[in-house]
C-alpha cells in the first residue's frame, strides 16, 4: 500500500513539474492526467500493433512486451493503475477514469469491480499473447540453428 501511495506521489510531482504552468487547478490537472492516460493506452495499442504489421523484428517486438509486462505487473502487484488513483485524486470519486472508456463502448456498468477487472483482463492478455509470440519465434529460430524445418 505504501508503494503505491508513494508511486502516485511522484507521478504528482512529475506532472506538476510538467503542467503545473498550465493551471495550479487540481480538476485542470486531472484533466491532463486522464488525457495522457488516454494517449498512452492508444500509444502501447499502435506499438503492439506497428510491432506486428510495418516492424516486425524481434527487438522491437521484446522492447513492447516489456513495456506492456511494466504495466501488467504494475497492475497485478499493487491492485490498481496508479494513473487511475491519480486521476481520482485530482478530479474526484466521481469523475471518470481512462478506463471507463472501453467499458462504455462494451456497455459494461462502471464500478470499481469492473474497472479493475476489465484491466486486469486485458493487460493479462496482452501479456499472455504478446510473450507467447516471442515463445514461438525462439522455438523457430532454435529450428533453424539445427537445420530443422520451418513449416512441419
Amino acid at each position: 500500500m505504501e508503494t503505491k501511495y508513494y508511486l502516485v506521489q511522484q507521478l504528482e510531482k512529475l506532472l506538476r513539474s510538467a503542467y503545473g504552468w498550465l493551471s495550479e487547478n487540481d480538476e485542470s490537472l486531472g484533466k491532463i492526467t486522464y488525457m495522457l492516460h488516454i494517449f498512452s493506452l492508444l500509444f502501447i495499442l499502435i506499438l503492439v500493433i506497428v510491432s506486428h504489421t510495418v516492424y516486425p523484428v524481434v527487438w522491437f517486438q521484446v522492447v513492447v512486451f516489456i513495456v506492456v509486462f511494466g504495466v501488467w505487473i504494475q497492475h497485478i502487484l499493487l491492485h490498481t493503475c496508479i494513473c487511475s488513483v491519480l486521476e481520482i485524486k485530482l478530479m474526484g470519486r466521481e469523475a471518470p477514469l481512462a478506463i471507463d472508456v472501453i467499458l462504455e463502448i462494451f456497455k459494461i456498468p462502471v464500478s470499481k469491480e469492473t474497472r479493475m477487472g476489465i484491466t486486469v483482463c486485458l493487460s493479462t492478455t496482452a501479456v499472455f499473447f504478446l510473450g507467447l509470440e516471442l515463445i514461438s519465434r525462439s522455438i523457430m529460430y532454435i529450428r533453424e540453428l539445427n537445420n530443422l524445418s520451418l513449416w512441419a
